[in-house]
């Protein structure tokens, strides 16, 4: 696992909100990898709107765009245990925030997940980069 910090955020959010975000969108970029992958997450500021984006990017299974167009309703799912619940409650956090949240997926090539939220302006530098191999 290879991770490089040059700074941190603190997007004016609930951070027990901002954390489940961030575990449903990991939790299913890990288990959308068959057997061997790699999972990116990057995380930078932006000047215009003021904020912070934060893309995790997959090389797991992907989905197909009928799949892509489900995936925020809640209670879909395309897993034997899933619940259906883990992108509807990002997709609510995201937007309780003002934010953005936006899926781009090819089946076979995995998946990218960009999340925008508004962070302060005092907030100043921002970036993270972090990549992990995954087994399964």
């Amino acid at each position: 696992m290879a991770r490089t910090f040059t700074a941190v955020v603190f997007p004016e959010a609930n951070r027990a909100e901002l954390r489940q975000l961030i575990w449903n969108l990991l939790m299913n970029a890990v288990q959308s990898i068959p057997e061997k992958g790699t999972v990116e997450v990057s995380l930078k500021r932006t000047a215009d709107p003021v904020g912070a984006a934060l893309d995790i990017r997959d090389t797991g299974s992907g989905m197909r765009k009928e799949v892509l167009q489900k995936v925020f309703e809640p209670f879909y799912t395309t897993r034997e245990r899933g619940t259906g619940l883990g992108l509807a409650i990002v997709r609510r956090i995201v937007e309780n925030h003002g934010g953005k949240i936006q899926l781009e997926s090819e089946p076979g090539q995995g998946t990218v997940v960009a999340v925008w939220l508004s962070t302060s302006p005092r907030t100043g530098l921002i970036t993270a980069h972090a990549v992990s191999e995954v087994e399964g």
